[in-house]
């Protein structure tokens, strides 16, 4: 049951990549794609409809880590205190941003929210990133399961591990560029005219640093965390992960070139959800990897809820992900037409 609850997080993890991502890829690009109010406005008219719901998910996902591993939930969001209060505020100010321009009417506000935006989006996107990194790396859990990281070190290979150091910060900057790459392909498909072209062209060179980081990141991490080929070592088919990985990045590079912007939007969410199939294969059975003490690891085994309660758990989260699916449908459906810059900012 463990086990399941593994895949339940991770799956949580790559929708939330895959729906969150376009919305701030959006914001990322905000200041290189949008030229004039008016298509500012046509930028939040693509997202302000499924930001929110998008967005949820992350909050599901923190209610499912608590619900299913407590130890683990215990251990990072203490150790990661300053970081999360840091990316809440980030995710307050980019909902302020999107929500509030509207009804500000001065120009120095509104200037203000189209700051906010984008530095918002970048700052969300490079927090999780490097989230995902310190977990890939490994923290230093002591023996009564604690853990303290400092915010940054002088990024130096001999320096010890913190939230921000040389290897965490690269990953940071991948999950930006390719939020980029789908926030883009998302705007190529909803929008038309001079900024879908843009966008278009903004989600090819979005591609350059993502497929870079990405090959950067991949031969780093078994390096600085080699229990992170343990499980591909052991079965050697999990390794077409990679071929996915290929696969997806070149489908939305080609789909984009050939003008199919929707499929080229949904190859960039399959890239993220095979990114994300990436890192729980090699992280499994571990939930927080011990570093330097690999044996004070919290994996799912140690660190989960007892059966009975999973078990109980398991059906109301299959109840609640049936109402959520069939709510994202029809937020879809609904507003499913594409944008384009209004006459008169909004």
């Amino acid at each position: 049951m463990a086990t399941a609850w593994f895949c339940f997080v991770s799956l949580g993890i790559a929708v939330y990549a895959a729906t969150d991502g376009y919305d701030l890829g959006v914001g990322i690009l905000s200041p290189r794609l949008a030229r004039n109010a008016q298509e500012r406005a046509a930028l939040r008219d693509a997202i302000i409809t499924t930001w929110a719901a998008n967005e949820v998910w992350l909050i599901a996902l923190g209610g499912l880590f608590f619900l299913s591993f407590p130890q683990a939930y215990a251990t990072a969001f203490s150790g990661f205190y300053l970081a999360f209060m840091i990316l809440l505020w980030c995710l307050i100010g980019r909902g302020l941003a999107i929500e509030m321009r509207a009804h500000l009417g001065t120009p120095v506000w509104r200037t203000a929210c189209d700051i906010l935006f984008p530095a918002a989006s970048f700052l969300v996107a490079f927090a999780l990133g490097t989230a995902a990194g310190n977990v890939l790396r490994g923290v230093p859990i002591d023996a009564e399961g604690r853990m303290f990281l400092p915010l940054w070190t002088n990024l130096s290979l001999a320096g010890g591990p913190a939230i921000f150091d040389w290897y965490t910060i690269p990953v940071g900057l991948l999950t930006v560029s390719v939020f980029a790459l789908h926030g883009a392909n998302f705007l190529a498909y909803k929008t038309e005219g001079d900024l879908r072209r843009r966008a278009a062209r903004a989600a090819l060179e979005s591609a350059v640093p993502a497929g870079v980081l990405i090959l950067a990141i991949i031969f780093l991490s078994p390096w600085i965390n080699p229990s992170l080929a343990i499980n591909y070592q052991a079965h050697p088919g999990l390794y077409t992960v990679f071929a996915w990985i290929l696969a997806a990045f070149v489908a939305t590079l080609a789909l984009n070139v050939l003008g199919r912007y929707l499929l080229a939007f949904a190859a960039s969410a399959l890239l993220l959800v095979a990114l994300a199939t990436t890192v729980a294969l090699g992280l499994y059975p571990n939930l927080l990897p011990g570093r330097p003490d690999p044996q004070y690891s919290l994996t799912v085994f140690n660190a989960s809820a007892s059966t009975y309660g999973l078990t109980v758990a398991l059906i109301w989260f299959l109840i609640g992900l049936t109402l959520v699916g069939f709510y994202l449908v029809i937020l879809y459906r609904l507003f499913s037409e594409r944008v384009r810059p209004a006459q008169e900012e909004h």
